[in-house]
Parts: C-alpha cells; structure tokens; sequence
C-alpha cells in the first residue's frame, strides 16, 4: 500500500536530510491514486534519489527526478500543480490507434505485464527502415561507415565482401549493415584497437543545474519502468511496449530509471553487456527506441557498442 498523506511522508522523511524539504500531493488524472513531489537541492539530487530508492519498501512508491518546467512562484503546492506532469491527452493518439484502451495509469502498466519487451524491441528493429529507402543508406550511410572504418584503422573490407553481404538475406537495413561491419572489424582488427573507449560526452546527464531545486516524484507504483505510465516520454508511440521494454533492460541489465524529463530518460545500470556483440544489439535497441540519443552527435551504432560496455548511466534521448 503506498503511502496516501503528506503526514505520512513527513514523518518518514523527519530523520532524514529532506526532513525540513517542501513536499506537495498531487492529484492523477483518470486514477485513484496520488502522487508526491518533494523539492530537493540540485546539488543533492542523487543522493536524495538514493535515499527514497532505499525507502521504497516503506513508501511503494519509485521516486523520479524531473524538472519545473513552467515559471515557478514561491508556493511549491501551486507551482507542481501547474507543471501538469500526468496530462493524459499525450497518451490520446496511443488509445485512438488501439495501443492502449484506456488513459488511465493503471490500465496502461497492467497491460504491459502481459508482453515481451525482448520481442518487441528486436521486432521494431527488423521491421523499421528509417528512410523506407534502401538506396538511401546504401548510398550513404554504409559508405559513411566503411570511410571511418578506413580512418580509425588503416583497414576496410574488400569492395566485394561489401557486394557480398549487401546481397545476402541477412542484410535489411541499416542496422543490419553496420552490425556486419562491426564483426568484420572485430575479427580483422586488433581488439584493443576496436574497442577503444570512445568520447562519452554525448552520454552525459541533463542535470538541471541552472536551477537551485528540482523536484523529486513519489509515483505509485514500486516498478520503475511503470513510471512511463503516469508520465509520457516524447518518444513513445505505445507506452505499454515501451514499459515492457524497460521491464526488459531491467531484467537482463539492472537498469533503474532515475530521472525523466519528458525528451530525455536517465538510468543507472548495475550490469554492463558483457560482450561487444551483446553491447551492439543493445546498442542498436537504443537507436531504435530513441533514435536521437545517437543521430543528433552523430554517434554510431557500434561506437554506442563500444561505450555500453563501460557505462554505468544511460542517457536516451528522443526531441521533437
């Protein structure tokens, strides 16, 4: 049972470093239950992160880090109730395409229990071709690749292996393409080499910094990839397959959403791809879940490989 008053939360909170913190409730549209937003010093935002991640037994309620959005007054009450955080209209084109049948958090969570995020997310790989053009990435995306594989190292496959494996079944997409590549590369190319650390500067955190206090959400649900069902990530054009997604990375990764600002998702993750052919199918799902997290710096899939091998944060990126 999650806990329903701000008395509650007050006392729970009274030993702790947010016992003196603003805390509003806040009302769900088309559910019974309730939220809570605590205002926590920027600085701090981790730590108190942490601190409610460790109370969910206590709360069963996930806390989420987000942003004020909208001009804030000195009223913490007034100004989370004008951040509007759970609108449901963004979820309307999911339940006038029969993604859902309802708006409603709940029904959105519960009917993602019953899918296989693995499934789902490979499926959309194998199926969705981002420019409906083969020639298109033909054309230019694969020349794009084999021209850097030539800059990094020296090498690059012949021009009739490329002839061969662009004929064969096997390659489809894009996707399909620079993963050929990325075995090639593996299997020809000295690992250190390969498997250099790339810049990560595209894989850093929004932070909010620019502001003094964020607020921490209280969500009613223990699940963190259930938070997709109270708030919309941009993103998503199925919530239920997206939760079940989440449910996935969590499953097989540790993956725990730590914030959500409504264009960008920001996770910790406990267990790494334990090898580059694993952290390139990841890496992949990535692109396909929310494609700008790599075309927007011009990131790889396989140089998003290589960095999911080390990264302990995810960051996944998709803006209009």
């Amino acid at each position: 049972m999650a806990i329903e008053t701000l008395a509650e939360l007050y006392d729970l909170l009274s030993k702790t470093e947010l016992s003196k913190s603003k805390i509003a409730k806040l009302a769900i549209p088309e559910s019974t239950q309730s939220a809570f937003a605590i205002e926590v010093p920027q600085p701090q935002m981790l730590s108190c992160w942490r601190l409610l991640r460790s109370l969910i037994e206590k709360t069963n309620m996930y806390p989420l880090l987000t942003y004020n959005w909208i001009y804030t007054t000195r009223n913490w009450q007034e100004d989370m109730n004008e951040q509007n955080y759970f609108i449901r209209s963004e979820y309307l084109y999911e339940q006038r395409n029969s993604f859902i049948e309802s708006v409603a958090p709940e029904s959105i969570a519960n009917a993602a229990k019953s899918l296989n995020g693995e499934v789902i997310i490979n499926k959309r790989i194998k199926e969705y071709d981002r420019e409906d053009n083969r020639e298109w990435w033909e054309s230019k995306l694969y020349l794009q690749n084999l021209e850097a594989t030539k800059q990094d190292y020296g090498v690059t496959p012949s021009s009739g292996e490329v002839e061969t494996a662009l004929n064969s079944e096997a390659i489809i997409t894009d996707v399909d393409f620079e993963r050929w590549l990325f075995t090639w590369e593996l299997e020809n190319v000295p690992r250190e080499k390969t498997l250099v650390l790339p810049d990560l500067s595209y894989q850093e955190w929004f932070d909010g910094s620019f502001s003094h206090t964020i607020p921490l959400l209280l969500l009613p649900t223990p699940n963190s990839w259930e938070t997709l069902a109270y708030i919309h990530f941009y993103g998503s054009q199925n919530s239920t397959e997206d939760i079940a997604i989440l449910k996935y990375w969590h499953d097989k990764y540790d993956t725990e959403l730590v914030a959500h600002y409504g264009t960008m998702l920001q996770f910790f993750v406990n267990n790494k791809p334990p090898t580059p052919i694993e952290a390139y199918e990841l890496a992949a799902q990535h692109y396909e879940f929310a494609p700008c997290t790599l075309i927007l710096p011009g990131v790889a899939i396989r140089e998003h490989a290589k960095a999911l091998l080390h990264l302990d944060r995810w960051f996944l990126h998709e803006k209009p």
